[in-house]
């Protein structure tokens, strides 16, 4: 009985010393959108929906992560377009990038997205993600 007691105070400890090692890793992960104080802004549009939109800085480079869900409920590939525009704090527009994005299916209701910056982003700027309906005007 004591060994059946044993191996569970081991297996206590070690999700204990998991927990703890996830929760001081995660906190040690640098947010770019606090630190910088980004603005991050989702516009939709009547087809498509960008759920949500995060930043993650990897080395020297910020990159932008979103998710696109459809809004109704059909098969086939969901239309249009995503940009990403980085504003700085003054209003001025710095870039504009369209993404490239492939759904998982043809009957996955939504698409991942991510594009790296082509700058860093200065504080008090703001990112935009917006969903265009349409095809794009130009090559990606």
């Amino acid at each position: 009985m004591t060994g059946r007691l044993d191996q569970h105070k081991h297996f206590a400890f070690l999700c204990l010393g998991s927990i703890l090692l996830l929760l001081s890793g995660c906190a040690t992960l640098p947010d770019p959108v606090s630190e910088r104080n980004l603005n991050l802004e989702c516009v939709s549009s009547q087809r498509a929906k960008v759920s949500y939109l995060y930043v993650k800085q990897q080395a020297d480079t910020f990159v932008v992560h979103g998710r696109l869900k459809r809004r109704y409920k059909y098969r086939g590939p969901i239309p249009g377009h995503v940009h990403i525009t980085l504003i700085g704090p003054t209003g001025e527009v710095l870039s504009e990038m369209p993404v490239l994005y492939m759904q998982k299916g043809a009957t996955s209701r939504y698409v991942d997205f991510q594009l790296p910056l082509p700058l860093e982003p200065p504080v008090g700027s703001t990112l935009r993600a917006t969903h265009h309906p349409s095809s794009h005007d130009h090559a990606l």
